[in-house]
């Protein structure tokens, strides 16, 4: 079976991905006790802003971003922007895009990442 696996950049850029960013067995993420919908998270992060849970790692290889052991599916145009929130850890109300709010509220309800604190409940 193991002599089936085709090893190349990008098998291997794959696995250390998933690899790298899956947590330890006993690290939890907490989703929000208040939970917002979307729109009233896509209200207060463009005002706020976002920051990654102590607990989060993102990693990333070309365009190709792992976040927790998970595949993000990032829009070609904010490859910038999710590489700025992976080296930074947070990413400003100032940073936010329409097209960032979809990955960005899934890991929301994760607790991948949270609300600034000036905001957070």
């Amino acid at each position: 079976m193991l002599s089936q696996i085709v090893w190349n950049k990008d098998t291997v850029s794959d696995f250390l991905g998933h690899y790298l960013t899956e947590p330890k067995p006993h690290v939890f993420y907490d989703s929000p006790d208040d939970e917002l919908d979307e729109d009233e998270f896509a209200n207060e992060v463009s005002r706020h802003g976002v920051e990654l849970d102590r607990k989060s790692l993102i990693l990333f290889h070309q365009e190709m971003f792992y976040c927790n052991g998970e595949v993000l599916e990032i829009e070609p145009a904010d490859v910038a922007v999710w590489q700025q929130f992976a080296n930074q850890r947070h990413l400003s109300a100032a940073d936010i895009r329409p097209s960032l709010l979809g990955v960005l509220y899934e890991g929301y309800l994760d607790g991948y990442w949270h609300l600034s604190p000036s905001v957070a409940k």
